[in-house]
């Protein structure tokens, strides 16, 4: 069960649409922070958002939240396709430059070779490889690499398992964020800037993915987000974490007043110099410049956040929620996430890859 999962998770990254129906898929971000789920229907070429979840961690722990998903959730989860990321410690998305060789022969290659381009000795990891430019002619290629623990991917499906959750996937998060871009971009049909640098800003964990035309080129995880946020909202009003959860997950936080903008005035210019170290490493080494900012994620509706970004690295910055492109009929569900869309980026990445397995 592990592996069938595993080897099959880099096949997310690429679009391919389905038949004309399929099976609602759900997909489920969960972290130790939060827990968000999307379930995406998919009729003839259009997608539509059947049903979310959204609850925070506080007061809570990973189990009681993912009880009352699964109690919740009607029809039966276990019923539907659920698929899942892993990010953070003990997993890796790299992208190397190599010889130009079939998928087999890498594989082989990737076999042997893993400790080369792994921190992780290579009979500790599931690993597995996809080629971005399958069609490309010339003598080299570049190969998304991912690799994860055993050890993580071994507890993270027991924990479901117990939890009355069939794990039909498992992907990575830069993974997930990549699908989701390249299915809800922004720029319809790819009249969009050739280098993009998309940021997640989560609550722990935030993910910087580059994207060009072609896909994803770079990704890197930063550990820092909105629950850093949320201590120094608490501690400049006096009030629990549980509370300064509370106006967190409020839609688009627009409560709180000036406290909250100065709570995230020291994550968000962390963030910022964290990306612009990464910015200036992809344009060193691959000779491209980044031509615009895209931020996402529960953060990303953080007051102040898209300015700061503008001002900060000088280049162009908007916030994405890509549900503005999907069918939602049921109204309780389109008001959730006209509210906090760019939230369940991740879930509706997962979402999407789900009907990328045929």
């Amino acid at each position: 069960m592990v592996n069938s999962i595993l080897q099959r998770y880099l096949q997310f990254i690429k679009r391919r649409l389905p038949p004309e129906t399929e099976g609602p898929v759900i997909g489920l971000d969960l972290t130790e922070s939060s827990c968000r789920a999307v379930e995406l229907s998919l009729v003839k070429d259009r997608y539509e958002l059947v049903r979310c979840f959204c609850s925070t961690m506080a007061g809570q722990d990973e189990k009681s939240v993912l009880k009352e998903l699964v109690s919740g959730w009607q029809p039966d989860m276990t019923e539907r396709d659920v698929l899942v990321a892993l990010s953070g410690r003990g997993t890796l998305v790299r992208y190397l430059d190599m010889p130009r060789m079939p998928a087999k022969e890498l594989r082989r290659a990737m076999a042997i070779e893993a400790d080369k381009y792994l921190p992780f000795p290579k009979d500790t990891i599931h690993m597995d490889t996809v080629i971005l430019d399958p069609h490309g002619t010339g003598r080299r290629m570049t190969v998304l690499v991912a690799a994860a623990k055993k050890e993580i991917v071994e507890a993270r499906q027991k924990f479901f398992r117990e939890g009355a959750v069939s794990l039909a996937g498992m992907t990575m998060g830069p993974v997930a964020l990549a699908n989701a871009f390249l299915v809800f971009s922004p720029d319809p049909e790819g009249r969009g800037p050739g280098a993009q640098a998309i940021v997640h800003v989560g609550e722990v964990i935030s993910t910087l993915l580059i994207m060009m035309r072609e896909g994803p080129r770079f990704s890197r995880d930063i550990f820092m987000g909105s629950q850093d946020v949320v201590r120094a909202f608490g501690n400049i009003q006096g009030v629990s974490l549980a509370e300064a959860w509370g106006v967190m997950d409020r839609p688009r936080q627009d409560e709180g007043g000036g406290d909250l903008a100065q709570a995230a005035k020291p994550m968000i210019s962390n963030l910022i110099g964290e990306v612009r170290l990464s910015l200036d490493y992809f344009a060193t080494e691959k000779n491209v410049m980044i031509e615009r900012v895209v931020l996402t994620g529960p953060g990303s509706m953080l007051p102040g956040i898209v300015g700061a970004f503008e001002d900060r690295l000088g280049l162009p910055a908007l916030s994405w929620d890509p549900f503005e492109q999907i069918q939602i009929s049921d109204p309780t569900v389109r008001e959730t996430v006209r509210q906090r869309g760019p939230a369940f980026v991740l879930a509706l990445g997962l979402a999407v890859g789900g009907y990328d397995q045929g």
